[in-house]
């Protein structure tokens, strides 16, 4: 049975808990520096830690860091000097992002990177990037974005929401991304909207329109629970244990549609 650690103990930290064993997983350690572990039921023969510590380490095969972009760097440094599989769905991070894979590349570990590990998403972000090709020679169709999530949420746009607008943008090479609408012009024509709203306990919708005066093509995707977001992450886990490299979601659909086992990643 595979031994996972998991950094950070909220919402999608407790669901891969939960759901762990349904992949013969079995969570031997958890880090959470503001949680309580003194009275909380844990996951049976599993240690819970208020920082990243050797122990903790020590106790797992590979590692799931759904916690937060602070000192994410010292924690890939860690897990990759003991040789640790990561997978990282924490967001906010793009600019550690080149310190990082310089980390891996030097200690010769092994991290699957992604801001949402949904595979619906990961399926429908291909489906954008196929559209905005079809759509981009068009300039009748106005391409735009909206992603909607629960009040909770810290960042606006989501992560999610970024990965899919840059596949969007691949084909819109004149055009820039305006995540705001001023309040005293109107939004230039070189301008890709990308809005965000945040009610109730929405896990996670995204839409993106290319809209013209005859009709609009809608594109939508509706995670109905988190429950997709750490089933996508548990199956990343079989997929990324025995390589070596940096890898994103993208690698893993690439070698599930084409049948082919992916080379090792510098």
């Amino acid at each position: 049975m595979m031994r996972a650690l998991l950094i950070g103990y909220g919402k999608m930290g407790h669901l891969i808990a939960q759901l762990a064993p349904q992949y013969n997983i079995a969570v031997s350690s958890i880090v959470d520096e503001n949680f309580d572990f003194s009275s909380a039921v844990l996951p049976p023969q599993c240690v819970g830690f208020n920082s990243l510590t050797q122990e903790a380490i020590d106790l797992c095969d590979i590692v799931f860091d759904f916690s937060h972009a602070k000192d994410i760097c010292q924690r890939i440094l860690m897990l990759a000097q003991a040789k640790k599989p990561m997978l990282v769905g924490t967001t906010g991070w793009e600019k550690s992002e080149t310190e990082a894979k310089r980390i891996i590349a030097q200690y010769q570990s092994t991290l699957l990177c992604s801001p949402n590990f949904s595979l619906g998403i990961a399926l429908f972000t291909r489906l954008v990037h196929r559209a905005s090709e079809l759509f981009s020679p068009f300039p009748q169709y106005d391409p735009a974005m909206l992603e909607i999530h629960h009040r909770q949420k810290q960042d606006a746009p989501s992560g999610t929401a970024k990965a899919i607008a840059q596949k969007l943008m691949c084909h819109y090479p004149e055009k820039k991304l305006s995540f705001e609408v001023s309040q005293e012009s109107a939004l230039d024509t070189s301008e890709v909207h990308v809005g965000s709203l945040r009610v109730g306990s929405v896990p996670g919708t995204h839409e993106v329109f290319f809209d013209s005066h005859e009709d609009q093509i809608t594109l939508c995707h509706t995670a109905r629970s988190r429950e997709g977001f750490a089933r996508g992450a548990l199956q990343a886990a079989y997929w990324v244990i025995d390589k070596n490299g940096w890898y994103t979601l993208d690698d893993m659909i690439d070698e599930k549609i084409h049948a082919k086992p992916i080379t090792k990643k510098k």
